[in-house]
């Protein structure tokens, strides 16, 4: 069961206020469950690409890729979660809200 399918079951810290330090990183940063559907991204993600909080629940930001760097956006994620833990940094190309 991904955590999309049943609320209840995302982490208390991302709905908590504890969770406000997690808008202070300055990098866009999307949180994805097991089915790469966002269940949380920080307020520099939405400046970023364009979206507001409510925008990015439940979407699947593999759409917002290039096409030509989805293998690697894949290959990135199947390392982490080998590692459990943070895999290498990439770089990608993204669209934002507005196509561009």
């Amino acid at each position: 069961m991904s955590i999309t399918e049943d609320p209840d079951s995302t982490p208390a810290w991302l709905t908590s206020n504890a969770a406000r330090p997690f808008d202070a990183i300055p990098d866009p940063v999307v949180i994805v469950d097991d089915q790469l559907r966002v269940v949380e991204a920080n307020l520099a993600a939405g400046q970023f690409f364009g979206l507001g909080r409510e925008d990015w629940i439940g979407q699947i930001p593999l759409e917002l890729v290039h096409r030509e760097d989805v293998a690697l956006v894949l290959s990135s994620l199947e390392e982490v979660q080998k590692r459990k833990g943070v895999g290498t940094p990439i770089e990608l190309r993204v669209r934002i809200a507005d196509g561009s």
